[in-house]
């Protein structure tokens, strides 16, 4: 379970009038069953947009919103965090200046995430806000550039040596 930030995440929505008392109590229900992030959740139930649910998060962590498709992720940064990490928790590292990892993600209270990326790189870390969908698009692109990846030369060799031996 989550601790306090949850309950008041919903109520700060019900204030501003993104999110009524009913959709608020159907998404904690839903988060019980499933125990997933209320801000997922409320999206995922279509009763606020992604990037509605993005400003408003900015606007209360005074976090910046980064638009993944308008930028060139930085691959070498992209190496220092685990791929399990990056697809389970949905960040996305976007850039690095005097020893502190900009990551992109979607819940700005994920807090295991950013203690996680820290432990992994050794890094401070500066969180900027993009929509899941965005995230999990750029995800999704890496994957299909790290499948396209040129073999080594060991690899194609053995590959080569492999289809000579099954020939009669």
């Amino acid at each position: 379970m989550e601790p306090m930030a949850t309950p008041k995440l919903g109520e700060m929505l019900v204030k501003a009038k993104l999110l009524t008392t009913e959709q608020l109590q159907t998404a904690l229900n839903y988060q019980k069953t499933t125990s997933g992030r209320l801000a997922e959740i409320i999206a995922k139930l279509g009763f606020i947009k992604e990037d509605i649910m993005v400003e408003f998060l900015a606007n209360q962590q005074e976090l910046k919103i980064i638009k993944l498709s308008k930028i060139i992720l930085p691959e070498n940064l992209v190496k220092k965090i685990p791929l399990t990490l990056i697809e389970k928790h949905l960040v996305l590292p976007v850039g690095f200046k005097n020893g502190v990892l900009t990551v992109a993600m979607s819940d700005p209270t994920n807090y295991e995430a950013i203690e996680e990326i820290q432990l992994v790189t050794n890094w401070q870390v500066e969180i900027v806000l993009a929509t899941p969908t965005e995230i999990k698009e750029a995800i999704n692109e890496i994957l299909k550039r790290k499948k396209k990846q040129p073999k080594n030369k060991e690899d194609v060799l053995q590959e080569l040596e492999g289809k000579s031996k099954n020939k009669p």
